[in-house]
C-alpha cells in the first residue's frame, strides 16, 4: 500500500519518548540496523513486519521541550523537527504531517506504547475498509501504574471504548490513523485547540464522509498517571471545554452535515456531547443525577432522623450506581470486589466534577471567558 507516516508530538517526555519509539520501531524487524536520526531531508524508511512491499517512516516533533527529549530522539532513527516555540499539539502534528510522505498519517502521542503489530494491523484495517477515512484503537488492559484512580480510569476508558460501535467518528489521537486526503481536505487540526482537537478534526472529517474503524483488538498501554487532584483537574478541564466546544458548534451553525447525515454517529446523538464521544447512557444519566442526589442526602443527613425525606435521597443515591451496572460487572470481572466497591465510591465524585464543568461551560459562554480565565491552558 506504499508508506505509512507515524508522528509523534512531544514535550519534555525524556523518561519515556526512548520507550515511545522502541515500540514504534518494533514494527520493522530491520529499524534498529539503521542508529542515527534525520534533521534535514526524508526520514528512513522501514518494512513493515508481514507486510513485504509497505514501508513507514517516523516523524517526531518536538514542541520546544525544556528537558533532554531532543538528545534523546536523536538516539533514534527517525526524523526530528523542532517547533520555534511551544505551539501545542495541534500545530506540532500539522507540522509533522506536511513534512510526510506517506498515504496514511498515523499519530502517535508521546505517552503512548504501541505492539509490534499495530501497524500490520492498520495497514490491513484501511485495506479491508477503503470506504472509510481512519482506524482508532483502544487503551488496553494492561496499565503500567499500580495506584487506583489511574487503574480506575484506564479500566473505564477501556469499557468505554469497547461499548462504542465499530464504526465511529469521534476518534482520539492517543492511537489514530487518518487517510492523508481525508486530513487535507479538512486542513488538519484546528491550531486554536489546545484540548479535544481531535474530537474536532473527527467531526470536521465527518463533513467530508470519512468516517472511522475502531479496531477493538488494535490496543495500546497509555502512561498517564492520575492522582486525584490530576484526575480532577483533568475531568473539570476536558468536561468543560467539551460542553463549550458543543455550545460553540451549537451557536456558530455547525450543523449541515448532522441534519444531512444524522445518522452518521451511528446511534450516538451529535448534539449531546457525552454520548457523541461514546459515553455509555449509563455513565451519562449517573454524571446528570450525581449533583442534585448528593445534594440531596447532604440536606436529608442535616435534617436529622430516617424519615421518607431520607430514605428517598438514599434511594435517588443509590440509582446512579445502578444505571452502571453492566460497567461494575465488567469491573468485578477484572479487578474484583474491593476495587469495584472502591469505584461505586470514586464515581459519584466524578459526575459531580463534571456537573460542576459543564456550569464553568455556561459561565464562560454567558461571560464571555476563555478556557485559560476559568481553568488555565493545557499542553
Amino acid at each position: 500500500m506504499g508508506v505509512i507516516s507515524v508522528i509523534v508530538c512531544a514535550y519534555n517526555r525524556q523518561d519515556l519518548i526512548g520507550e515511545v519509539l522502541e515500540a514504534i520501531l518494533s514494527n520493522s524487524s530491520g529499524a534498529r540496523s539503521v542508529s542515527e536520526s534525520v534533521d534535514d531531508g526524508e526520514a528512513h524508511l522501514f518494512d513493515i513486519n508481514g507486510h513485504p512491499g509497505s514501508s513507514f517512516e517516523v516523524i517526531v516533533v518536538d514542541d520546544c521541550s525544556r528537558d533532554g527529549t531532543v538528545e534523546k530522539v536523536r538516539r533514534y532513527p527517525v526524523r526530528l523537527l523542532c517547533t520555534a516555540g511551544n505551539a501545542g499539539p495541534s500545530l506540532a502534528r500539522n507540522i509533522g504531517a506536511d513534512c510526510a510522505r506517506g498515504e496514511i498519517l498515523v499519530f502517535v502521542d508521546s505517552d503512548v506504547v504501541i505492539r509490534p503489530d499495530t501497524l500490520g494491523r492498520i495497514l490491513a484495517s484501511m485495506e479491508n475498509h477503503p470506504e472509510l477515512g481512519g482506524v482508532a484503537g483502544i487503551t488496553s488492559v494492561e496499565c503500567p501504574y499500580t495506584n487506583f484512580l489511574t487503574r480506575y480510569q484506564n479500566t473505564f476508558l477501556r469499557y468505554r471504548y469497547l461499548s462504542m460501535p465499530e464504526i465511529i467518528a469521534t476518534p482520539w489521537a492517543s492511537l489514530m490513523a487518518v487517510r492523508r486526503d481525508a486530513f487535507a481536505a479538512v486542513d488538519g487540526f484546528d491550531v486554536s485547540m489546545k484540548t479535544y482537537e481531535d474530537y474536532d478534526i473527527g467531526y470536521r472529517l465527518g463533513s467530508v464522509d470519512a468516517l472511522f474503524f475502531l479496531d477493538k483488538g488494535l490496543d495500546f498501554v497509555h502512561h498517564k498517571q492520575f492522582r486525584f487532584r490530576r484526575l480532577f483537574t483533568d475531568y473539570l478541564r476536558k468536561v468543560a471545554n467539551m460542553f463549550s466546544y458543543h455550545l460553540r458548534m451549537r451557536l456558530g451553525g455547525r450543523k449541515a452535515w448532522e441534519a444531512r447525515k444524522p445518522l452518521t454517529w451511528h446511534g450516538h446523538a451529535p448534539h449531546f456531547p457525552p454520548l457523541s464521544v461514546g459515553m455509555p447512557a449509563g455513565a451519562v444519566f449517573n454524571y446528570l443525577i450525581a449533583g442534585p442526589t448528593l445534594v440531596n442526602f447532604v440536606v436529608a443527613l442535616a435534617l436529622g432522623g430516617f424519615g421518607l425525606y431520607f430514605w428517598l435521597s438514599l434511594g435517588l443515591l443509590c440509582i446512579g450506581p445502578l444505571s452502571m451496572a453492566a460497567f461494575w460487572l465488567y469491573l468485578l470481572k477484572m479487578h474484583g470486589f474491593t476495587f469495584t466497591v472502591r469505584g461505586m465510591l470514586t464515581q459519584p465524585v466524578l459526575a459531580l466534577v463534571a456537573e460542576v464543568a459543564v456550569l464553568v461551560s455556561l459561565m464562560r459562554a454567558v461571560f464571555g471567558k476563555t478556557s485559560s480565565d476559568f481553568l488555565g491552558a493545557s499542553q
